[in-house]
């Protein structure tokens, strides 16, 4: 953050009306500025994908948790894959003990039955798309899935972005100030009451964002 601010206020100062969105244009080409071009995409190569943790998990606790049956409250936490279990069990292993010794080969048959229904409801209940030892994280095949759709549709917006700074623009007029300004004097007021300082930084960061968006959008 200190290089880039330092880079942006040197640069501004250098050209000041004349500079752009892509400092790279400003310059000559030569090797240095191949260079840094060089570093910059290496920079998001290995930035890129640490956002994809939050989303990923985000999804999987939204949508994939309701499905599967999972609830965060210890008291309603139950294993709808156990119920199943217990369902497929108790007609299939539920034999007297009159019959179990008359009829062998109908136990044996039952047995092999409720390994199939086993095996049929490990596959295609929804609780096994989850890690055994982690809730937050889904299977090798699901999580490779998920991955690949959230960065075909970041980069397909991207491309078909007409201008990545415009779009930067946006985003921190109309997200930037609502959690830097908005969203803080909003707790202060929840958490300790109505403060002056609480209050002057709602209404700047209101200004700032209704302005610069507005702007942007423009």
């Amino acid at each position: 953050t200190a290089v880039s601010l330092s880079v942006g206020v040197f640069v501004y100062m250098t050209f000041w009306e004349a500079t752009k969105s892509d400092v790279f244009e400003i310059y000559p080409q030569g090797w240095m500025i191949d260079a840094a071009k060089l570093l910059l995409c290496v920079t998001m190569v290995l930035t890129f994908p640490l956002p994809f943790f939050t989303c990923r998990d985000l999804l999987i606790v939204t949508f994939i948790h309701p499905f599967c049956g999972i609830s965060h409250n210890a008291e309603d936490s139950t294993d709808p894959s156990d119920m199943v279990e217990n369902e497929l069990q108790v007609p299939l292993l539920e034999t007297s003990t009159d019959e179990a010794s008359n009829d062998s080969n109908n136990s044996e048959n039952a047995s092999i039955a409720t390994e199939i229904s086993r095996r049929i409801r490990d596959t295609v209940t929804p609780k096994n798309w989850l890690l055994p030892d982690d809730n937050r994280q889904l299977q090798f095949v699901g999580h490779v899935g998920l991955t690949v759709k959230l960065w075909i549709i970041t980069t397909g917006l991207a491309i078909a972005a007409p201008s990545l700074g415009d779009v930067l623009n946006l985003v921190g007029c109309a997200t930037g100030t609502i959690i830097a300004f908005l969203l803080p004097a909003l707790l202060s007021f929840k958490l300790e009451g109505y403060s002056h300082i609480a209050m002057v930084i709602f209404v700047v960061g209101a200004v700032v964002g209704t302005v610069g968006t507005f702007f942007s959008l423009k």
